[in-house]
């Protein structure tokens, strides 16, 4: 079974993706695990400058990634290129405030815990 992109002011078919197979699901997710590892094994440093760079290519591309949200969402252009520039600034602000994020140390009570739900009668 294949997925069409189809642009919703016209009905024209934009593109026509092919199916995934279960193996080729099972190796992506296995690639994206071992990126993962990789990824938190990263220093702050470097996760931001990738983010900042990200921000860059948003911004750079931000005509054509409006183009295609046009295209395949029906959304005026002027708000394409408003979500390309607030995607760029997610990506700076992330990178200015991650590490600040991910740093804060939490405090365990114990080495388990459980939660019950119970019925209230009203």
């Amino acid at each position: 079974m294949s997925l069409q992109s189809v642009n919703p002011a016209t009905g024209e078919v934009l593109e026509t993706f092919a199916a995934t197979s279960a193996r080729e699901l099972a190796s992506m997710v296995a690639k994206s695990h071992a990126a993962f590892l990789g990824w938190r094994a990263t220093p702050f440093k470097a996760r931001a400058e990738r983010m900042r760079e990200a921000a860059t290519i948003l911004r750079r591309r931000r005509a054509e990634f409006a183009r295609t949200m046009t295209l395949e969402m029906g959304k005026p252009i002027t708000q394409g290129e408003a979500e390309a520039d607030k995607c760029a600034w997610v990506c700076d602000y992330y990178a200015d405030s991650a590490e600040g994020f991910l740093s804060v140390p939490t405090r365990r009570r114990a080495s388990c815990a459980s939660i019950r739900l119970a019925s209230c009668s009203r």
